[in-house]
């Protein structure tokens, strides 16, 4: 994944004149990676990733426990009850 300041000077380098070849030994990347950032606007933000949570199974049973205003300490014992998918996070702090 290349980072803005890595890209723009891909960018910047083959506007001086330089090859992909020459581009990609000088930075140390593959040249199909120079290729790709040419090909790329400069300013382009990194994708975002999506991970999963422990909370994830959760999610619409947690909102309906905050609003009914239990605490943490009650939500993960719940949680860990489940027979389904018990939970198996830390007590909070």
């Amino acid at each position: 994944m290349l980072r803005r300041m890595e890209r723009s000077t891909i960018h910047l380098l083959h506007m001086r004149g330089k090859i992909q070849r020459e581009i990609a030994r000088e930075l140390g990347r593959s040249r199909a990676t120079v290729a790709r950032a040419l090909a790329e606007p400069v300013d382009q933000a990194p994708p975002r990733r999506r991970r999963s949570k422990l909370t994830d199974p959760y999610r619409e049973v947690i909102a309906g426990w905050v609003k009914e205003g239990l605490t943490a300490v009650r939500m993960f014992e719940w949680a860990r009850e489940d027979p389904e998918q018990p939970c198996a996070g830390q007590r909070p702090g």
